[in-house]
């Protein structure tokens, strides 16, 4: 028994230097989960020597470990409850900032779509006016060619003429679009 008391302190002195040497490095330790440890150590210190004789027996030094225990369960908590605010603050805040990205994100959205939309409208204006100027051109073409149509209609010959000379005959007239490429000629001659 008194050697498993001593294994006891020895483990709590390491555990108490290892937190010391984590300090001393620089790694965050939380304050009040050091100071909950601390009571732990106390409580186990006293224990330990009221056992191994090495001071009186009273009901302090009897309860020593209890009490240490019990002080320690309340600086955990009050430990883990830091650190859960903590976790809800970065939290919060990553939230804020992501939000925040998003907004600016949106910004960016809405001005590449207002800039694609006068790009559309700027081009539209062009093939507008484009398909208004093939349409004018368009339209002094056909008007051209339906001339030429009235001036080959014409100049070819009736059909009822030719038939009159030329009872069993026809005429095969079939232009492509508008105006054939195909001409004809009959005339009288002397009136006949």
């Amino acid at each position: 028994f008194p050697l498993v008391n001593i294994f006891s302190l020895l483990a709590t002195l390491i555990f108490l230097f290892t937190v010391y040497l984590r300090h001393k490095k620089g790694a965050p330790v939380t304050p009040l989960f050091t100071i909950a440890f601390v009571f732990l150590t106390i409580g186990a210190i006293v224990f330990i020597l009221n056992n191994l004789s090495l001071i009186p027996n009273n009901f302090f030094t009897e309860n020593s470990l209890k009490l240490g225990n019990g002080m320690e369960v309340i600086f955990l908590s009050f430990s883990m409850v830091k650190r859960f605010r903590e976790l809800q603050e970065e939290k919060e805040k990553a939230q804020a900032e992501t939000l925040v990205q998003l907004q600016e994100m949106n910004k960016l959205t809405d001005q590449i779509n207002v800039q694609l939309e006068k790009q559309v409208i700027e081009r539209t204006a062009e093939i507008v006016t484009q398909k208004e100027i093939i349409e004018a051109k368009n339209k002094d073409i056909t008007d051209s060619i339906l001339y030429t149509r009235r001036i080959q209609d014409a100049v070819l010959a009736a059909p009822g003429l030719l038939t009159t000379h030329f009872p069993d005959s026809f005429i095969l007239y079939k232009p492509k679009d508008i105006v054939s490429g195909d001409f004809y000629w009959f005339a009288e001659k002397n009136g006949k």
